[in-house]
């Protein structure tokens, strides 16, 4: 696979991780190699444990790899400064659990996100977009599944990012929440947002432009 640095959102070219997981196995993962450019979804697929996450780790530049080299929007972050100017300036993450703080509302959270801006009103355009606004003044813990998965998505959307990681979405929901956070993904997939997307979830088969198996840390392209 031809990796084209400069044009690609992001670029895993032979990246790879070791760790122990505990005090008698240590995982291994990669090496893994893929682009991905913007408007793209690219699934990772495999079993628990497979590695997904750190992946998503690895992209979203919380974790640095052993070997290999990852440029995210043309470059490659290596110091602990530039990985937070990236992290800031082009990705977005929603973890498995959404990860907002629940004793704020909707619109905090946002704000909180939102590199110290407070712009209220561009939180609330957002929450707009996505059809829960009238979630803004609602504590984070006291609203349901789809729609925090939705309000961890715009918390994730707030400065604009060109990388958009998404760690299981859809664990735990219902058919309907599940449809909202698919139809929200080809949202942004129609927007130009590039897509790194985690998940065994069968409901959100054929969102991805392609498809990569992790087989116990391997990669396979599909």
């Amino acid at each position: 696979m031809t990796r084209d640095i400069e044009n690609s959102v992001l670029v895993f070219d032979h990246v790879s991780k070791r760790y122990t997981r505990d005090k008698n196995r240590r995982f291994v993962l990669g090496p893994v190699s893929f682009s991905l450019e913007s408007g793209e979804i690219l699934r990772i697929r495999g079993d628990s444990g497979s590695g997904k996450t750190t992946v998503l780790r690895i992209a979203g530049l919380l974790t640095v790899p052993d070997r290999g080299s990852v440029h995210v929007c043309g470059e490659q972050a290596t110091t602990e400064k530039s990985r937070d100017r990236l992290r800031a300036a082009c990705i977005g993450i929603v973890f498995q659990d959404a990860n907002l703080l629940g004793h704020l509302t909707v619109l905090q959270n946002l704000l909180v996100a939102d590199q110290g801006k407070g712009d209220s009103a561009e939180c609330l355009e957002l929450l707009s977009r996505f059809g829960i606004r009238r979630l803004a003044n609602v504590k984070a813990d006291r609203i349901s599944g789809g729609e925090l998965q939705r309000a961890g998505i715009c918390r994730a959307l707030i400065n604009r990012p060109r990388l958009l990681l998404l760690d299981e979405p859809t664990a735990s929901l219902d058919d309907t929440a599940t449809d909202e956070v698919a139809s929200t993904i080809r949202m942004l997939k129609e927007r130009g947002v590039a897509i790194l997307l985690a998940s065994h979830d069968p409901r959100l088969d054929g969102l991805e432009s392609q498809s990569l198996r992790l087989e116990a840390g391997k990669a396979v392209m599909s």
